[in-house]
């Protein structure tokens, strides 16, 4: 399951823990794409099984010196339902938001990833470092630069909706707002104008930060092909 590229908010959590309502889309397998599975099964296993000690208490053996005391079903049974009830309590943590089958919402710096896709910057610099090297007159130089940011920033909305999945459009407008603060804030075909100082990266940069722990992004639209809600059935 690869790593879901949608913004998750609590909405979409909330949603996904209805069972009157769809799953929103991209969480509709189990687990959702983009959570890695916890150790909870194993433990589960851990918990189950019985110490060396609590074996023969739920055996009902008898001590060495004598028989078993009349009551000795009760450690048994006592040992079987504590069990059990730890079980049902890793079960239970298992499918709380953040555990195996339910997402939880993301945090600050999973939204700075998921609005600027790290492999669309990967591509540009390595296109931008191709340029610099072999491009060296002033003027050819910016516009090189020039069609490269242009081409990026259009390649971005594509690569968001085919590759990344991506289903809010706005989370898409914020990725390529992202790659062109990027840009800016190294140079790129900025650099190559008389305005631009880099000392403006320190402004834009904050900025765009404070932009992206403001914005309230819409709950993640339904999933038609989601099993219909036991509510609607009946």
């Amino acid at each position: 399951m690869g790593f879901n590229r949608n913004i998750i908010i609590q909405a979409d959590v909330d949603r996904y823990l209805d069972p009157g309502k769809r799953n929103p889309k991209t969480l509709t397998a189990n687990p959702p794409g983009g959570f890695v599975p916890a150790l909870a099964p194993a433990q589960a296993a851990q918990v189950g099984a019985a110490p060396a000690g609590g074996a023969a208490l739920a055996g009902g053996a008898a001590p060495a010196g004598g028989a078993a005391p009349a009551g000795s079903a009760a450690p048994a049974g006592a040992a079987a339902v504590a069990a059990g009830g730890a079980v049902a309590a890793i079960s239970a943590a298992a499918t709380a938001p953040g555990g195996v089958a339910v997402p939880s919402e993301d945090d600050y710096l999973t939204k700075v990833v998921k609005y600027i896709p790290p492999e669309v910057l990967a591509a540009y610099l390595f296109m931008a470092g191709v340029i610099d090297s072999n491009v060296t007159g002033r003027h050819d130089h910016a516009i090189w630069l020039g069609g490269l940011l242009v081409g990026i920033l259009v390649l971005t909305i594509p690569y968001d909706l085919r590759v990344l999945k991506i289903v809010r459009w706005s989370q898409i407008a914020m990725s390529v707002l992202g790659i062109a603060v990027y840009v800016f804030a190294v140079g790129g075909w900025f650099a190559t104008t008389t305005w631009y100082h880099q000392w403006y990266a320190s402004i834009v940069v904050p900025l765009f930060g404070l932009v992206i722990a403001i914005l309230k992004l819409p709950p993640l639209p339904e999933d038609p092909n989601a099993p219909q809600p036991a509510a609607a059935k009946g």
